[in-house]
């Protein structure tokens, strides 16, 4: 879900299939993490919260294909 210094959230980054809407739910979820370790970095210059973004979001898109 990230590449270097390109993050990639939502469908960009996975396809989840369109059972029960979770697609769109992952997607906005990707985007409120990434939104809060782009803050978090823009207030402390801290990468942490950003090398965490595709670890966290990987383990909710799993989670979400494993009760598909």
């Amino acid at each position: 879900m990230e590449y270097k210094n390109l993050f990639l959230p939502g469908d960009a980054a996975h396809v989840v299939a369109p059972t029960g809407a979770k697609g769109m739910n992952l997607a906005a979820n990707d985007v409120r993490i990434l939104a809060e370790a782009l803050r978090s970095f823009s207030a402390t210059g801290n990468c942490e919260s950003l090398d965490a973004y595709s670890s966290e979001a990987t383990k909710r898109v799993w989670r979400a294909e494993h009760f598909s």
